[in-house]
């Protein structure tokens, strides 16, 4: 038994228009402009008398985002761009560091996004523009 999905029709036509409009749209003179590191919340080893070795583990939400000056959507923008511009996960990290003796060591953890620049046309002209997160990798960093 097939089953049908019964829509007014002044959804419908808002539909068909929303995704003409998208259709039209192209996206242009992507350039990747920065390099972007969040930091997460640091965490201090006090010291040991003869040093040693610890074992750092961590867990941060990475999330892609986009944004743009005019109304396209997330799947249409990465479509683009190539990468999912809208996804969130927990990605797990684990360092070993060596300590020095009697010395506090404190580490951030960071996820590093690259920051794209790009155009949105519609035929032969300009009509907006945007910007785009994508994630890259871990980092982090001691004191």
């Amino acid at each position: 038994m097939k089953r049908f999905l019964i829509l007014p029709a002044a959804a419908v036509v808002l539909l068909c228009q929303t995704a003409l409009a998208q259709a039209q749209y192209t996206i242009k003179n992507v350039q990747p402009v920065q390099s972007v590191v969040v930091w997460g919340t640091p965490r201090t080893y006090p010291p040991m008398t003869y040093g040693g070795t610890i074992t750092y583990s961590s867990s941060m939400t990475v999330s892609t985002s986009y944004t743009a000056t005019v109304g396209v959507s997330a799947q249409f923008v990465s479509a683009q761009l190539g990468f999912d511009v809208s996804k969130s996960w927990q990605q797990g990290i684990s360092f070993t560091f060596n300590l020095r003796p009697n010395r506090y060591l404190t580490i951030t953890p960071g996820i590093v996004y690259t920051r794209f620049y790009y155009e949105i046309w519609q035929g032969n002209r300009r009509v907006g523009t945007g910007t785009a997160l994508r994630y890259e990798y871990w980092t982090y960093k001691t004191s």
